[in-house]
């Protein structure tokens, strides 16, 4: 645990030597969980702008972190049970880096689940049975899990995914094929595709638990979150490649994090510029009661 630790503080070092605030202090949230570098006013952005599930380690995040990995690897042409390993391993990685806390662990294993369900078997009836199977098995072991918001953000993401990614993806290239022609349908959908429906489709199933916790909602979350989430998969690679490197190859890691510099600075810009908008705390309301800005 001690060398985990030390490990953690070493590459939140690394990443602070070869990147400026608050790009740094981001990363290192997305990155490792430590949002401790992340200054009050641009957190309050993230809070205002109903974006704080970028720099939250949660369920939701494991989810899609999951889902993503294994539909880029479908894209290779690895054997099935490689790229099962290879998503585990990620996962696994991630889940050390973060610390390992209970509610990461409990996510960690939602998305194991989801990869194992859906990649290796190719059932999608599978998923649900076996998410409804792993909460049984929790619940029995800590009764009390049931009730932990960590856990029910895993189990309604991954449900979400297993549910909604595939449908999701066939609308989202029909509507850019109607809008574009075919090449340039398939070109934008390559990069905005796989982020951007994997996160709507955890979105679809945890909103009404957002609901229920937070009580209110961002009138502009929708939109800052269509500018910043297509590029949260490759900031999280190639910030997590770099950050890999760093103790390695230093002149290589430096390279990575200049582009992941990039992609930093449109998601700080994109947050702080929702945020400012005038009105942008509003919170709207439903049958008089608020619902939520996370």
């Amino acid at each position: 645990e001690r060398a985990l630790f030390d490990l953690r503080a070493d590459l939140n070092l690394a990443i602070g030597r070869h990147l400026p605030e608050p790009q740094a202090g981001l990363l290192a949230g997305i990155l490792l969980g430590n949002e401790r570098g992340i200054s009050p006013e641009l957190d309050d952005a993230f809070r205002v702008t109903g974006a704080s599930h970028v720099i939250a380690i949660s369920g939701f995040n494991m989810a899609i972190i999951a889902a993503l990995v294994m539909r880029l690897l479908s894209a290779t042409p690895l054997h099935r049970g490689l790229r099962v390993a290879i998503g585990l391993i990620v996962i696994a990685v991630y889940t050390v880096f973060t610390g390992s806390n209970p509610a990461v662990i409990r996510a960690a294993i939602m998305s194991g689940v989801l990869i194992v369900g859906t990649d290796l078997f190719r059932r999608k009836t599978y998923v649900p049975a076996s998410l409804a199977f792993v909460a049984l098995l929790m619940s029995i072991v800590t009764p009390p899990i049931i009730f932990s918001l960590s856990f029910q953000l895993s189990f309604f993401a991954v449900l979400g995914l297993a549910l909604f990614a595939d449908p999701f993806q066939r609308w989202f290239m029909a509507g850019l094929r109607r809008i574009f022609p075919s090449t340039w349908a398939e070109r934008i959908g390559g990069f905005l595709a796989e982020p951007l429906v994997v996160t709507l489709a955890a979105y679809t199933t945890t909103l009404p638990i957002i609901v229920l916790y937070f009580e209110r909602v961002s009138l502009i979350s929708l939109g800052v979150n269509l500018l910043i989430v297509p590029v949260q998969t490759y900031l999280l690679l190639i910030g997590g490649l770099a950050t890999l490197l760093v103790l390695i190859v230093p002149p290589f890691a430096q390279m990575l994090y200049w582009l992941d510099y990039v992609l930093l600075s449109w998601t700080i810009a994109i947050v702080r510029g929702g945020a400012a908008i005038p009105g942008a705390e509003a919170a709207l309301r439903v049958d008089d009661a608020l619902i939520f800005t996370y």
